[in-house]
């Protein structure tokens, strides 16, 4: 999330640790997790096709700015607490 923040592209191996496909949100691309010959494929890529890659930082940030700001969050937790009926002022 921080790369995209700063409106960089994300190259992240394939495990699954974000429930976001940077693929389909087109923020970055995947590479072969323990497989260094695909990661140096997408960080040629990126560098080879720095207009592609500038619009890959941009959608993250548009991204992170919408789906992931603090504003959001807090909602989320909120709701959680709600739910959960947790009181988080006693």
């Amino acid at each position: 999330l921080e790369s995209m923040a700063m409106g960089k592209p994300v190259i992240m191996a394939k495990t699954g640790c974000l429930d976001l496909n940077i693929e389909e949100q087109k923020v970055g691309y995947y590479y072969e997790t323990h497989n260094p010959y695909d990661l140096s494929d997408k960080l040629r890529l990126l560098n080879n096709n720095r207009t592609s890659a500038e619009k890959l930082g941009l959608n993250g940030n548009k991204l992170v700015n919408r789906k992931y700001n603090l504003e959001v969050y807090n909602s989320k937790l909120q709701n959680f607490f709600k739910e959960n009926n947790l009181d988080i002022y006693h």
